[in-house]
């Protein structure tokens, strides 16, 4: 009878230890989950405004990796989650770039990484502001920048935004080394010249800087002379309308000296 007892005693030890090791072992066995690194904050455009809906690009420079923050268009909140020692490492460095819905303003910053960020769970409050992107007078390209010749432009620029101008573009037609070899922008009441020459085909050619910086400012006249060279395109017509104000033709000689007043070369100011 001991011996019997003594049995089922033993028995129902071993159970119980069974039992235990089950329970317990799925606790043993599950790693701890890996901490989050959270980003966030808020962006706001150059005058201080929010920017609802922004575009939060973020790229880890060290490791490539990419990722785009979450945000809504009522709001200029943005938030990121990553996984600490996956995704981000104390002493990388991140890249935020963020644009404005329409595109208009950005900006492209650096963050690195500190473990005391790590140890906190995240970098909180990293508030962004955009940046308006400089005003450029650009033609654009024409739908048919033929005929084409080169020769001496004559006319105005009406800015409808203030710019600032180093350097003159001259859009080529294809397959030519279209150019501008002297240009001359001006207006005699303000007292301002700018003036550039050309350098030969050499290095980027189809860029001219001029000898002084000009503001170009909102509503005012300007003059120009523009001398080409080549084959650059040309608008045909005695006035273009773009996207930062008017250009106008008051004649245009060619090569061979005849003359038009509904030519218009293809330039960017910038």
């Amino acid at each position: 009878m001991d011996r019997r007892m003594g049995s089922i005693t033993v028995i129902a030890l071993a159970s119980a230890l069974v039992l235990f090791a089950v329970s317990v072992a799925p606790a043993i066995a599950q790693p701890a989950p890996p901490a989050p690194y959270v980003v966030n904050g808020y962006v706001f455009y150059e005058n201080g405004s929010a920017c609802n809906g922004a575009v939060v690009n973020v790229t880890n420079l060290g490791s490539g990796a990419k990722w785009q923050a979450d945000t809504i268009p009522t709001s200029n909140y943005y938030q990121l989650v990553l996984v600490n020692g996956t995704d981000v490492n104390a002493s990388e460095t991140l890249q935020f770039d963020l644009k404005s819905p329409d595109g208009t303003q950005s900006n492209v910053t650096n963050h690195t990484i500190i473990q005391q960020e790590i140890d906190n769970g995240g970098y909180f409050n990293f508030n962004i502001s955009l940046e308006a992107k400089p005003a450029i007078f650009d033609t654009g390209r024409p739908e048919n920048p033929y005929p084409s010749i080169s020769g001496t432009h004559n006319g105005t620029i009406k800015p409808n935004k203030t710019i600032i101008v180093n350097k003159l573009y001259t859009y080529p037609c294809v397959g030519t080394g279209g150019h501008t070899e002297f240009a001359k922008i001006w207006n005699e009441t303000e007292g301002v010249c700018a003036i550039a020459n050309w350098g030969g085909y050499r290095g980027d050619y189809h860029n001219i800087s001029f000898n002084t910086t000009l503001t170009l400012k909102e509503g005012m006249v300007y003059n120009y002379t523009i001398r080409t060279g080549s084959y650059p395109q040309v608008h045909h017509t005695p006035a273009l309308p773009t996207a930062n104000g008017w250009m106008n033709c008051s004649s245009f000689v060619d090569a061979n000296g005849k003359i038009y007043y509904d030519w218009i070369p293809a330039i960017k100011l910038l």
